[in-house]
């Protein structure tokens, strides 16, 4: 049986690009921020946990 297509499905695939490009976008600034000063550092180790994007950008 299938259901009707409400685009729940291509929501939730805009919201995931969109919240993705998001993370990148904090995460490249953080790193920018660790170069200046290491008290930013935690928050670069933090975004990359929480977004499973460790290594260089």
């Amino acid at each position: 049986m299938a259901t009707p297509d409400n685009g729940y499905e291509q929501a939730k695939a805009s919201l995931t690009a969109w919240r993705d490009c998001g993370d990148h976008e904090a995460l490249v600034y953080a790193r920018h921020a660790a170069e200046q000063s290491s008290v930013w550092s935690p928050l670069v180790e933090l975004i990359e946990i929480a977004t499973d994007a460790a290594g260089p950008a």
